[in-house]
């Protein structure tokens, strides 16, 4: 467990203006880090007719798994189901956890961390073709 001055230092450490992309991309992994040490929770909806599925067979999805960090989005209209599921610290690593794409395409990185500086209610995606039944949590039909 990181000490108040640990913490104050790491944040100090931070410019949100730096020029560099990497330097926005490693601060958006530690504060994963650091707000979720056992890994980031997400809430992914569909619509509600395939929640027997998703129990059954996981996530699956062609461009990855897109989702929002700490809260669902309301992305999907009209019956829906809403899922959490844990990315656990081992798969924050660049490429593989990135910002979903409505960010800035020019630093992406930067963009999440001005809009959601909590990381609660950034839209994310997991670059994986399958989240299995076993990381699921919550599965809600609305």
């Amino acid at each position: 467990m990181k000490t108040f001055k640990q913490l104050i230092e790491a944040i100090a450490q931070y410019d949100p203006n730096h020029p560099d992309p990497a330097h926005h991309e490693a601060e958006f992994h530690r504060r994963i880090n650091q707000h979720y040490p056992r890994g980031a929770i997400v809430y992914h909806e569909s619509p509600g007719h395939v929640a027997a599925s998703m129990m059954k067979h996981g996530i699956v999805g062609s461009y990855g798994i897109f989702g929002t960090i700490g809260q669902p989005s309301n992305f999907v209209t009209g019956p829906k189901t809403t899922v959490t599921f844990r990315v656990p610290p081992v798969d924050n690593k660049p490429g593989l956890f990135v910002p979903d794409m409505r960010y800035d395409p020019e630093n992406p990185h930067k963009d999440l961390l001005e809009q959601h500086p909590n990381l609660d209610g950034a839209d994310v995606c997991l670059n994986v073709d399958r989240v299995p039944p076993s990381r699921l949590g919550i599965v809600r039909e609305e």
